[in-house]
């Protein structure tokens, strides 16, 4: 039996009908740029989040670079972020002249691990981004308290590419801080076929400055007003993207039945295994599902012999990656990222998974430990 990490194929001969209708209508019209798909998907991806504004572009990195650019900040500040992050959120507060603080983690939940955090707000410290890992939430309740209690504005950000359309106390993730960006990358909980991404905010005025700056920073044409990117959402994923939208919840449910089978057989079978569950207030994604394991890499090779592919999670901090040396980070400042980077995997979940494939997935890693 052979299991993909990812099933894309799968899912678009589920909805490839309407797919198939929008992309050649896009193609018919001849408008692939600045038309009305993107203004529909733009509207809707607004409304089902719970914000006011969306503004599409190329991709989730230049929707945090142009995110991060709006907030005006001056070269040197500090943005606090996990060091099990993507790298393209550390990378986008490095192209601003900004510093990144990377954060330990929880050792029970993977989440923020929040007495860090406060720990390390400093006078320059402006934002702090929450990824919500793996379509798991963060503590919003605690994480909100511990920036209130600064002694300073500290904004916010959410990145939503793992939890588009995750709940908090019936409240949408991505409407706690001032902006949210999503990458819209194949694998996310709304894919692309291609790359695409997007800043989500109910700030006119975020919203305003984040499309000057997406389009090479013209208020009209010929007339540029700042020295901005060039990043737009293109009619194809957007046409795409509206599509999806349509399912994201029966998708969401098909993955949580999944993850409730996992969990089931993990306890049955191999309690030592550490999973993530759902917690009070929270509707999750289910987005990945991680499980923390002893002899984490082994297991990878004897799983991809027996035709399961799975992925390690960020085997390398970003403490401790080459690219981020110079902020004098060492082995042993993060414990709780680092020992969670040597043990963390990520199983197949979509909604096409079977119950059996469920079984042989979990078997198969039993018969690696019993073996």
């Amino acid at each position: 039996m052979t299991i993909p990490f990812l099933n894309p194929t799968a899912q678009y001969q589920s909805i490839k009908q309407r797919v198939d209708r929008a992309l050649v209508g896009v193609l018919n019209s001849g408008n692939y740029m600045h038309n009305l798909s993107v203004k529909k998907f733009e509207e809707a991806c607004a409304q089902y989040v719970g914000a006011r504004f969306c503004v599409g572009m190329n991709s989730g990195y230049d929707a945090m670079y142009i995110g991060l650019r709006a907030l005006g900040l001056d070269r040197g500040d500090e943005i606090a972020v996990a060091a099990h992050a993507s790298v393209s959120i550390p990378n986008a507060i490095v192209a601003n002249g900004l510093q990144p603080v990377f954060i330990d983690i929880d050792a029970h939940n993977y989440r923020l691990d929040l007495a860090d955090l406060a720990q390390k707000i400093s006078p320059k410290t402006k934002a702090v981004i929450v990824p919500h890992h793996f379509g798991y939430i963060e503590h919003i309740d605690e994480l909100l308290d511990v920036l209130h209690e600064a002694e300073h504005k500290i904004e916010l950000i959410e990145e939503l590419s793992m939890a588009f359309g995750a709940e908090y106390k019936n409240r949408r993730v991505g409407t706690f801080g001032l902006f949210a960006v999503c990458s819209f990358y194949p694998g996310s909980v709304l894919s692309a076929y291609g790359d695409a991404g997007a800043l989500i905010t109910r700030s006119a005025k975020i919203a305003e400055m984040a499309r000057l700056l997406s389009e090479s920073g013209q208020d009209g044409k010929y007339r540029n007003v700042i020295a901005g990117a060039h990043s737009q959402l293109d009619e194809m994923q957007a046409a795409v993207l509206e599509i999806k939208l349509d399912y994201l919840e029966s998708w969401r449910a098909a993955r949580a039945e999944i993850a409730d089978y996992y969990h089931q057989l993990f306890f049955e079978k191999l309690p030592f295994v550490v999973t993530l569950r759902s917690e009070l207030h929270s509707c999750h994604t289910y987005a990945q599902y991680v499980v923390a394991v002893p002899e984490r890499d082994r297991l990878c090779e004897y799983l991809k012999r027996h035709g399961i592919h799975v992925k390690k999670y960020a085997p390398v901090p970003l403490h401790l990656q080459r690219a981020f040396m110079h902020l004098g980070y060492i082995e042993g400042d993060l414990p709780h990222v680092e020992e969670f980077s040597q043990k963390s995997l990520l199983l197949p979940i979509y909604p096409e998974l079977s119950a059996m494939q469920c079984r042989y997935i979990v078997n198969t890693i039993s018969d690696f430990y019993n073996s």
